[in-house]
């Protein structure tokens, strides 16, 4: 008889490459007030979707305007990342990271975690 735990252990998610950039962005927007000028042509999502490429890739902020098409220019992507400060950055930083979660564990219900811990130097 199998366990009925384990069942759910056996269901398998997948999220594309589009989807984690939308839940990336949302949860920056969600979470961090960036001011962009009212003459500004580009939006804070594509901001945040141009630093989250540029990150994905290990890429820097100067290459970005060659990888990506219509995208601020690398002066403007720096204007914008230097009014965030990391103070507001490290307190917001759980926020960001928890904004699409739901509690993963039900009050009351049992479950199993194996934890394997490799310790080579």
């Amino acid at each position: 008889m199998k366990n009925p735990h384990l069942a759910s252990c056996n269901r398998q998610l997948t999220l594309n490459s589009d989807e984690c950039i939308a839940l990336c962005v949302t949860s920056l927007q969600s979470s961090l007030d960036l001011p962009l000028h009212r003459s500004c042509s580009y939006s804070a999502e594509t901001l945040y979707q141009a630093l989250l490429g540029m990150s994905s890739r290990c890429d820097s902020i100067h290459s970005l305007p060659s990888l990506l098409a219509n995208i601020p220019s690398e002066t403007t992507i720096r204007r914008y990342l230097k009014k965030l400060s990391m103070t507001e950055l490290e307190l917001k930083n759980t926020a960001i990271l928890i904004h699409h979660t739901k509690d993963p564990l039900i009050p009351g219900q049992s479950y199993e975690f194996a934890i394997d811990i490799t310790n080579d130097p």
